[in-house]
């Protein structure tokens, strides 16, 4: 961080703005600091900068942030910008062109962000006023609690936990599926990734596998596969041996419907993305898979994690400092991660259920 003379004096301020061009997983594991933020200093306006849609219902059942302004036209952009004032800019990734405009049109006094590692120096990082430097394998949701550091607030490790979606249990999509899903023990399986990392998904077959090996050693429960319009597809292929009965799919619905039914999950099986933070918030056990993407960062708080280790395991870590995995033709990291391994760490969830 900067110097000590530095930090944030709060009572001259009355507006921050937090601009997060993240995905679901990134954005919610910065939450536990915004509500931090707002327990301390309860006067300050949290606004919300959100430039993709699916985070705009998480954010507006965060009840610590005041505002949300929509830039995912990013026509709006500019005079959005100059409209909305702020004295303190929070943005925490590396994207250069939207802090900058906010830096020229918002004109805040201060601009706190992150330097994931020593030798990572560009354009964004020299936009800030307050540094943040942290390890590059600190896991996202603790060094988050970083940014508290400007406001004179001693880092400290926030409590990870949901702090959206307060009326889950007061939700009424019981009406979605044929029979009261809850009558069985519900896991849940998350077969596909984001779109624009399709290089972090296990292969289809073998969740096919486990998915069978659930059933054939539990006969109570029953799998909820989750999944956008975009992994329909995926789903029908991995279901279509299964017994439709011990199956059903939630496909495209909103983020209050999704973590609803989540919550009602004893177990989650993932790939690494959105779906698994939003578990890990909810509390809902995790076996997740990792491959080109590091655990050690992007990892669940608690759950298990399936890798192997290989040398060239993790080739992913953070925007800016390896902008792409090395991606090798065969993704030996994934691959090499059999059916029998992941169901013996299922089975270390479930074998007191027998």
């Amino acid at each position: 961080m900067s110097a000590p003379d530095s930090v944030i004096n709060v009572d001259k301020i009355d507006r921050i703005i937090f601009f997060g061009n993240a995905g679901i997983g990134n954005f919610i594991l910065y939450l536990p600091t915004l509500r931090t933020i707002k327990q301390l200093y309860g006067n300050l306006e949290i606004t919300c900068i959100i430039l993709k849609k699916q985070l705009r219902e998480i954010a507006r059942q965060c009840h610590f942030i005041d505002k949300i302004i929509d830039m995912t036209n990013p026509s709006n952009f500019l005079k959005i910008c100059t409209l909305h004032k702020a004295a303190v800019l929070l943005s925490i990734h590396d994207c250069y062109i939207y802090p900058l405009a906010l830096s020229i049109f918002s004109r805040p006094k201060y601009i706190v962000g992150f330097e994931r590692v020593a030798h990572w120096k560009n354009k964004y990082s020299q936009l800030l006023t307050h540094t943040i430097t942290v390890d590059k394998i600190t896991k996202e949701v603790l060094y988050s609690g970083k940014l508290l550091e400007p406001f004179g607030v001693p880092h400290h490790e926030t409590t990870f936990s949901a702090p959206f979606f307060p009326a889950l249990k007061k939700a009424g999509y019981d009406g979605l599926f044929r029979e009261k899903l809850y009558e069985n023990l519900l896991i849940g399986m998350h077969v596909s990734s984001s779109p624009s990392q399709p290089w972090k998904a296990w292969e289809l077959h073998k969740f096919s596998k486990i998915s069978e090996l659930i059933i054939d050693n539990f006969p109570n429960t029953r799998l909820l596969f989750f999944g956008t319009p975009d992994a329909a597809t995926e789903i029908d292929n991995v279901i279509k041996t299964l017994p439709s009965n011990r199956c059903e799919k939630l496909i495209g619905h909103p983020l209050s419907v999704v973590a609803y039914w989540l919550s009602k999950c004893f177990l989650l099986v993932c790939n690494d993305g959105g779906l698994m933070h939003i578990a890990d918030a909810l509390g809902i056990k995790t076996v997740a898979i990792f491959g080109p993407t590091d655990h050690r960062i992007f990892g669940p708080s608690r759950g298990s994690v399936v890798r192997l280790g290989l040398s060239c395991s993790p080739c992913y870590s953070f925007p800016g400092d390896q902008k792409y995995p090395l991606r090798c033709k065969d993704r030996l990291c994934l691959k090499r991660i059999s059916a029998e391994l992941v169901w013996k760490f299922i089975l270390d969830v479930l074998e007191g259920l027998k």
